[in-house]
């Protein structure tokens, strides 16, 4: 069982030491949840892929630009659900992408804050619900389609 633990233990231990290598940040670094930490990755991913130059990016950068994904269709998603923002029908992801992007390199004062708070700001000011529609909050009925 010991030999077993030591391999697991050294496992762990050389991939963490290959993440350093890789300039991936390790999710207990202060600055992994930071709005700064994927601000380059998110800034690729508002451009979109270009002929395969996402093939070329360095592990750190794709790690960065994952993240920033992830982290924009889920805080987008729990926005959605609770009438935080209404984006147009016609928007897309990328356009989600887009606009989180441009608040990230207009606003480098927040790049140290939480980049779930980051990607809020981002989305409520871009697209912001009409009144009726604010914080329903979960279980609420969809935005109206009633013509009143």
């Amino acid at each position: 069982m010991r030999i077993v633990f030591m391999v697991l233990l050294l496992l762990g231990l050389s991939r963490i030491d290959a993440q350093a290598d890789n300039g991936i940040k390790n999710p207990s670094d202060p600055e992994f949840g930071t709005a700064g930490y994927v601000l380059e990755g998110c800034s690729i991913l508002a451009k979109g892929p270009q002929d395969g130059h996402w093939d070329e990016l360095s592990p750190a950068t794709k790690d960065q630009l994952w993240l920033c994904a992830g982290a924009i269709l889920a805080t987008g998603q729990i926005m959605v659900n609770q009438h935080e923002f209404c984006a147009p029908r016609e928007s897309s992801n990328m356009e989600s992408y887009r606009v989180v992007s441009k608040y990230m390199r207009s606003h480098p004062e927040e790049l140290g804050y939480s980049l779930g708070g980051v990607i809020y700001e981002a989305l409520h000011q871009a697209w912001p619900c009409p009144p009726a529609e604010m914080k329903k909050g979960p279980g609420s009925p969809g935005p109206s389609t009633s013509k009143e």
